[in-house]
């Protein structure tokens, strides 16, 4: 069974939308290059706090590289959860919250 999206006006999945911690809208949309599937990231800033304008970007994907960049926040997961990452010190915890 195929999972349903959402998908844009052009008719275009979408396959994930979140908010990050500054909150920037992220969104995850399959993209309309000819050829190999590529998927484009597109990330909409809501304040002007990086260069005094809204910033707003977006990266385009083939499947190697989402692989890469799914193993590369995988190990950014597996590393803040470790018992031996810093933050999870409990000595910064104390301090830090």
């Amino acid at each position: 069974m195929s999972k349903e999206f959402k998908t844009t006006g052009r008719g275009f999945k979408i396959f994930g939308e979140l908010t990050d911690e500054y909150g920037s809208d992220l969104t995850l949309v399959e993209s309309s290059a000819v050829g190999a599937p590529n998927v484009r990231l597109y990330a909409y800033e809501k304040e002007k706090r990086t260069i005094g304008v809204p910033f707003s970007s977006c990266i385009t994907f083939d499947v190697d590289g989402a692989k890469k960049l799914i193993e590369a926040l995988q190990d950014f997961v597996d590393d803040a959860e470790s018992p031996e990452n810093w933050r999870n010190d409990p000595e910064y915890k104390k301090v830090w919250g």
